[in-house]
C-alpha cells in the first residue's frame, strides 16, 4: 500500500512523468539508475549531462551530488547545476518489488553557488524500476524541477523532453552493455 501511495503522491506533485520499458533484468536497470560513486562512472555512459560529482556521502544509500547539464538549443539555455540529496529504497508489495532512486535539492556549504552555472532546484522527485518479467523492466521517472534563471516556461517545456529522451537512450545503451 505504501508503494501505491508514494507513486500517487509523486504523480500529483511532479511536473514531468516519463515511462519506458527496458529489455533487461530489473536489478541491472536499477544499478544503472543509481548515481554512482565516481564522476568517471556516470560520465562514461550518461550523454544527457556535462558533469557529475559526489560532494558528501552519509552512507551507501544517502549522499549529496552535483549534476551539471549541458547547454541546450545551441547555447540559448545555459548550463544548470543541481545540488541534490539522493537516497535509494526498495519497496516490496505482495506481487513485486520496486526499486526507487529519490532526489531533492539541498543547500550545502561545501558546494556554494558559483557564477559558472545557473543553480537549478529539484523538488521531491524519483525514478523507479519494477520487473515486468525476468528479462523486462518498467522504468518511471517523476521529475519536478525549477531550472532557475530567466527562462520563459515555454522554452523549458520544449527542452525538457529532449533532455530526458537523451537520458533514457543513454540508460538503455548502458544497461545493454552491462548485460553482455
Amino acid at each position: 500500500m505504501f508503494f501505491l501511495s508514494l507513486r500517487h503522491i509523486l504523480m500529483d506533485i511532479c511536473r514531468y512523468r516519463y515511462t519506458c520499458e527496458i529489455d533487461a533484468p530489473c536489478h541491472v536497470v536499477y544499478e544503472v539508475l543509481k548515481p554512482p560513486k565516481t564522476s568517471a562512472e556516470r560520465l562514461a555512459w550518461d550523454k544527457s549531462i556535462a558533469g557529475y560529482e559526489r560532494v558528501h556521502t552519509y552512507n551507501e544509500n544517502l549522499f549529496i551530488a552535483v549534476i551539471v547539464t549541458p547547454t541546450v538549443f545551441t547555447g540559448l539555455i545555459s548550463q544548470r547545476e543541481f545540488l541534490d540529496l539522493f537516497t535509494f529504497r526498495t519497496i516490496d508489495t505482495d506481487s513485486s518489488q520496486t526499486h526507487w532512486v529519490f532526489a531533492t535539492s539541498v543547500k550545502d556549504e561545501r558546494r556554494p553557488e558559483t557564477r559558472n552555472y545557473v543553480r537549478a532546484f529539484t523538488h521531491p522527485s524519483g525514478y523507479s524500476a519494477t520487473a515486468i518479467s525476468s528479462g523486462r523492466t518498467k522504468v518511471e521517472f517523476f521529475i519536478n524541477i525549477e531550472t532557475g534563471g530567466m527562462l520563459p516556461r515555454s522554452l523549458v517545456e520544449m527542452a525538457m523532453p529532449s533532455q530526458q529522451i537523451k537520458y533514457i537512450e543513454s540508460l538503455k545503451k548502458e544497461v545493454k552493455r552491462r548485460c553482455k
